[in-house]
């Protein structure tokens, strides 16, 4: 009698399968190493083959970012407080391609691509921002937590009424002035004049 066996070892347990099986195991999708040999039992004598280790690298985790809170919303035209990693992406081989993703009026935009903590400059348009990690050795990629960027509308002055000639030691006609508009929270009116020169 001749028996051929493939012989896997997993996690610390060890099992056989017939010969023509073996595709069936490796086509699994693994989470932990695998070593596999062959066996060969006959009338003469029992042989062994080499093994195979088919080496499982370790799960993705992804990335987590941050910013200050207490900085947002942004004022029109103001530079983001700085965003950082909180925890860096973890797994595969632990060498990554990064990019850092903003989304503005959805269009994506690469902003950075490093660890390195930075900001925003000159920002306009509220928006949000993601980190994604693809794994150098090719096993997928990772995306962080998403960070919202919001922006307050640009601070636009009222529109004055308009000037006037007025006759020698008389009042002028009532002054008037649209709202102003954007920004946040309550404006504050003063009127200024200038008179001979002088404020």
């Amino acid at each position: 009698e001749n028996l051929t066996l493939w012989n896997i070892e997993q996690e610390g347990e060890a099992s056989q399968v017939p010969f023509g099986d073996l595709e069936s195991v490796l086509l699994e999708e693994l989470e932990s190493t695998l070593t596999v040999w062959m066996t060969n039992d006959n009338l003469c004598a029992n042989t062994q083959s080499d093994s195979l280790t088919f080496e499982v690298l370790p799960e993705m985790v992804a990335p987590v970012i941050c910013t200050s809170q207490a900085a947002l919303p942004l004022c029109f035209g103001d530079d983001s407080p700085p965003l950082f990693v909180n925890s860096p992406p973890v797994g595969a081989t632990n060498e990554w391609d990064l990019q850092w993703v903003q989304t503005v009026q959805s269009q994506e935009v690469v902003v950075a691509e490093s660890l390195d903590s930075f900001s925003l400059p000159d920002q306009t348009d509220s928006s949000s921002l993601v980190l994604i990690a693809e794994s150098a050795f090719g096993c997928g990629t990772v995306m962080s937590n998403e960070i919202e960027i919001p922006v307050l509308s640009e601070l636009l002055p009222g529109v004055l009424s308009s000037s006037q000639l007025i006759c020698f030691n008389t009042a002028p006609s009532t002054l008037s002035s649209t709202s102003f508009s954007g920004g946040s929270g309550d404006v504050q009116y003063q009127w200024h004049f200038t008179q001979d020169n002088s404020s």
